[in-house]
């Protein structure tokens, strides 16, 4: 259970711009419509409820309106033409603040944090959601970042955020995060330029959208495309009941070259073969309960095609864009049908967000739970370990646990 001790809403700091204005450009509002991307992040941290409310939230309060400076889209909101000829656009203005929360929790803590199976809806408590969009006749405005923050008394806390997908993808998310916690750890020893430490931390972001070249009129198909659909704006919410166990897998760095090294020894021509594609094919045999893609065959024929897919995307000589302009209506057609998507990278790392009180001890992508997505990012513990999260029914979680089990076995003996 969980009780709301305060509600607050935080502005970027005295010295930012007083106006901040983004063009969306393509890969932004390819996005549109999509849900907004949930998450939490766990820290093992006993403290009491007095040092919860009287330091680490002022402390948290003060970074993150240091850290919204350098990052004014997110303290603003983005703006959805519903007028054919006008654009899309990411606003700050002076007034504009984030929604901040903060709670109390009685739930066990350990049980949120293992990697074993766990009940889908006992994460929504600590995952906030966006303020309501606002109309107006010409544009729906609508808020793109929401923050919670819940103290397990004698455990540890949780951060929850939430963000329009339109406005930050997951890399931004990481980012923004990384120099939030950055920042309210080197505010402790003294350092107060936000500029320069994000500069060194290789976290500074970059708004240039002049070096984005708007090829084909991509700009404009995907601006008319929420012209005609954005009579609210209102996005997509995961409904309770969910249904589901939310389970993490850690694939090590060693088993990720072994199952490389199997790959080629059967297909020593294939075009692509990283960590991705490892993953990627090894969850799509784990869940495939019948057909071709089975067993240690089906994993090499699975590695291979997703490979093949890569390749003829990213080295396509018409550019890794050809055919962008059909992507709606390509997606369209995938509604419905069986499908896997994949949630980060191998690159994301949601394990370096240290706001000072070590690495968290767990990670939730809440954003798998509405489809057939995994998560991915880099592990916890080990560099090149790579942390897998899924969301499935029980009977699909313990069919995918069994049949990886197998799976792995057989390739890494």
């Amino acid at each position: 259970m969980s009780t709301i001790l305060e509600r607050s809403r935080i502005s970027p700091g005295p010295d930012s711009a007083p106006e901040f204005s983004l063009p969306a450009v393509f890969f932004d509002m390819l996005w549109y419509g999509f849900p907004p991307n949930q998450s939490v992040l766990f820290y093992e941290f006993p403290c009491s409820k007095a040092h919860f409310l009287e330091t680490i939230i002022p402390e948290l309060k003060s970074s993150l309106s240091l850290t919204l400076t350098q990052f004014l889209p997110l303290a603003g909101n983005i703006i959805y033409p519903r007028k054919p000829g006008n654009k899309t656009v990411l606003r700050y203005e002076t007034g504009n603040s984030v929604s901040f929360t903060v709670s109390e929790s009685t739930a066990d803590f350990n049980h949120l944090t293992g990697s074993h199976p766990r009940g889908c809806d006992e994460f929504y408590a600590f995952a906030p959601h966006l303020p309501p969009p606002t109309s107006s006749e010409d544009s729906v405005s609508c808020p793109v970042l929401a923050l919670l923050v819940t103290l397990f008394p004698g455990q540890g806390l949780c951060i929850g955020f939430v963000t329009d997908h339109v406005v930050a993808d997951a890399s931004t998310v990481a980012s923004f995060m990384q120099a939030w916690a950055l920042i309210m750890r080197s505010r402790r020893s003294g350092a107060d330029n936000v500029r320069d430490l994000l500069t060194e931390g290789n976290l500074l972001p970059f708004y240039d959208r002049k070096l984005v070249t708007d090829l084909n009129g991509l700009d404009e198909i995907y601006c008319n495309v929420i012209v005609d659909t954005s009579s609210s704006a209102e996005l997509p919410s995961v409904k309770l009941p969910i249904n589901k166990l939310r389970a993490a897998f850690v694939l090590k760095k060693e088993e990720i070259q072994k199952l490389k090294n199997f790959i080629l020894g059967k297909s020593p021509s294939i075009g692509h073969l990283s960590s991705f594609t490892i993953i990627c094919a090894l969850v799509w045999v784990c869940s495939a309960s019948m057909g071709k893609v089975k067993g240690d065959d089906g994993f090499v024929m699975a590695a291979k095609a997703i490979g093949e897919a890569v390749k003829e995307t990213v080295y396509n000589e018409k550019g890794i864009l050809h055919g962008a302009e059909k992507w709606p209506e390509e997606y369209e057609k995938l509604i419905g049908k069986r499908q896997i998507a994949v949630a980060g990278s191998p690159r994301f790392d949601f394990y370096g967000v240290d706001y000072g009180w070590g690495k968290p001890k767990k990670f939730e992508g809440l954003f798998i739970d509405g489809g057939g997505s995994i998560s991915l990012c880099k592990s916890r513990d080990f560099e090149g370990d790579l942390e897998i999260g899924l969301s499935r029914s029980m009977v699909q979680m313990d069919s995918f646990t069994s049949i990886s089990k197998e799976i792995l076995g057989s390739l890494l003996s």
